[in-house]
């Protein structure tokens, strides 16, 4: 007997009610019978990008897992996304195929930011467990299922539900590093701190974030020293208008000697529609959003058009497209910034990320991220040194950047693989 599911025991009573009127309803009668006359297993492929597959695959033996989506009864798809407390949330959803045509539903699993991942994957594995259970029920595993429950393991309303710290996480980070060899050393520190609040109608995000770098070599009897010193401080608060609709404000304050400003800032006002409701965005988000604010910079060189500082006004736009699907997954997103009083000086950014299923094992996945540069007013005069462009101390002209990546993925064979064999 397989010892499937160990959950408390309101949540067993709820699963076993819900089992049985699926069983006993005339449409799950006929899949019954259909399946326990196959005397198999049910076949499933099990999808997620976030997941330690090998091991959900090895503690779910009481199915038969196939390498191709196409050859399931059942595709189990899993997408991740980050929760306010610095968790993750997965939505998990059970497709019915072929005599559990028409059996779809979605769970959820949340774990905590004090979860190992030992303790995140045991509990997803948990839900997935319970998801699995109508379809196994209708095949010829039935005979060897048994559920039990846990009644240590129930919880109290009045502590479940408690949260002292009001929706508040803090997150701190403090690094370094140094190298080191005859002729040349170098080290950095970095440090970042972070204050999120989040909850259905509001989010507030406050971070500040520093780094320094130092590298000194000789070159002939000559010492060198190049420096980089960043540091930004950023607020965001958003408002939830509706089920499509939000809104929000942004502001900013940083230094770069990397893009020449002493001082620079940001404010502005945002939009945002998505064309689906919010409350489907672990699958599918399709965004526009427009922004209006004002940046203003202290350069610590005059730059190449006679400026040590200036102000102005600016607008962006900006369409985000997410989709995790059976068939793959893809996001494209695409954002212009343009400063109004000097309608040349704009930028536009193409990002993508495509993995599409062909057919069978074969699979073709594509990344490119391209963009139009012609807003770069930080620029100082003269030409950069030797030492800053082998070093990348310092931004140079350009009118354009990209990087793509792309190629195919192609598996073949059994379309069975329930062993596990991690000998040597």
């Amino acid at each position: 007997m397989i010892d499937v599911i160990k959950l408390p025991f309101q949540t067993n009573v709820y699963f076993i009610l819900c089992l049985l009127l699926l069983i006993f309803s005339g449409r799950s009668e006929a899949v019954w019978n259909s399946a326990i006359h196959s005397k198999k297993p049910v076949r499933v492929f099990i999808e997620c990008q976030e997941c330690d597959l090998q091991y959900l695959r090895n503690e779910t033996g009481f199915v038969d897992h196939v390498r191709d989506p196409n050859l399931a009864e059942v595709h189990v798809l899993i997408s991740a996304q980050g929760t306010a407390a610095g968790g993750e949330e997965f939505s998990i959803s059970f497709l019915g195929r072929e005599q559990y045509k028409n059996m779809e539903y979605k769970l959820t699993y949340t774990s905590l930011s004090t979860d190992t991942e030992a303790d995140t994957r045991s509990g997803l594995l948990q839900v997935i467990k319970m998801g699995l259970m109508p379809y196994v029920a209708m095949s010829s595993e039935i005979s060897h299922l048994t559920i039990r429950y846990d009644l240590q393991g129930l919880v109290s309303d009045r502590t479940k539900n408690y949260d002292a710290w009001d929706f508040w996480v803090f997150y701190l980070d403090l690094g370094g590093g140094v190298r080191a060899e005859e002729s040349r050393d170098a080290f950095n520190i970095d440090g970042s701190a972070r204050a999120d609040r989040i909850t259905d109608e509001w989010r507030w995000r406050s971070e500040f974030f520093y780094r320094y770098e130092e590298e000194n070599f000789m070159d002939e009897d000559e010492e060198i020293r190049s420096t980089l010193r960043q540091w930004e401080g950023s607020i965001q608060l958003i408002y939830s208008l509706s089920r499509r609709w939000s809104t929000g404000i942004f502001a900013d304050v940083y230094s770069t000697t990397y893009r020449n400003i002493s001082l620079g800032s940001r404010v502005a006002p945002a939009i945002e529609y998505n064309m689906f409701p919010w409350s489907e965005s672990d699958y599918r988000i399709f965004t526009f959003a427009y922004e209006l604010g004002l940046r203003t910079y202290d350069y610590l060189e005059e730059t190449i058009y006679d400026k040590s500082g200036e102000n102005l006004a600016y607008h962006a736009g900006k369409m985000d497209l997410e989709f995790i699907q059976p068939w793959g997954t893809t996001e494209v997103e695409l954002e212009a910034r343009q400063f109004l009083a000097k309608p040349d000086m704009y930028s536009i950014e193409l990002q993508s990320d495509l993995s599409v299923r062909v057919s069978g094992g074969l699979s073709f996945y594509f990344e490119f991220d391209f963009e139009i540069i012609h807003d770069q007013i930080y620029l100082p005069k003269g030409d950069a040194t030797r030492d800053e462009i082998l070093l990348k101390r310092r931004q140079l002209a350009t009118t354009y950047e990209y990087q793509a990546s792309f190629g195919i993925r192609f598996t073949f064979g059994s379309i069975y693989n329930n062993i596990v064999n991690r000998r040597l």
